[in-house]
């Protein structure tokens, strides 16, 4: 019985990746892949450990009833030749309805956009370090700056921002 009771009160914490009951609201906490900058032909491609400026945003949005999320991630030097790096990522998928069901309504509070913005990442800050976002962001894990980068100086494809987000609520609506 004991057995029984634990399988239950799992089951019921478990949600499954999409799911096949429409006409209610289901809770959605996005996840992201890492997002790796590049170099975007300012400066050279050394960061140099110059103080690092990180600069990023990510949007939620209901696409042929998928949600999706697009955002972009700069990297400038806050000084010396500005070296920059940059990426951007367009309708990354992160939920999809049953067939059966549409998407009508997303809801969160703070509202569906995430900002992070680190006015200086650090001297020669070598090590993933977290970072408090706002709005749908909740924190990121970034790596501003390597110790030489590889090949003597090329930090280009090597630094990074991971995103962890606020979860929030989708309308599911039977299709039709």
């Amino acid at each position: 019985m004991k057995k029984l009771v634990f399988a239950v009160l799992l089951a019921s914490f478990s949600a499954p990746a999409f799911s096949n009951e429409c006409g209610g609201w289901q809770w959605v906490v996005p996840t992201y892949p890492r997002m790796y900058v590049y170099h975007n032909g300012v400066g050279d491609n050394d960061m140099g450990g110059n103080n690092p400026v990180i600069d990023s945003s990510i949007s939620f949005s209901v696409r042929q009833n998928k949600i999706v999320a697009s955002g972009s991630l700069t990297m400038r030097e806050g000084k010396s030749d500005w070296s920059t790096f940059t990426a951007t990522r367009a309708d990354y998928t992160i939920y999809e309805a049953a067939p059966n069901c549409v998407i009508t309504e997303l809801y969160q509070n703070p509202p569906m956009v995430g900002r992070l913005y680190v006015p200086d990442a650090g001297k020669n800050n070598h090590r993933a370090t977290s970072y408090p976002g706002s709005g749908s962001i909740s924190e990121a894990v970034c790596l501003a700056d390597t110790d030489g980068g590889i090949g003597g100086g090329s930090d280009s494809g090597q630094l990074y921002c991971e995103y962890k987000f606020n979860g929030f609520w989708a309308w599911l609506a039977p299709r039709g």
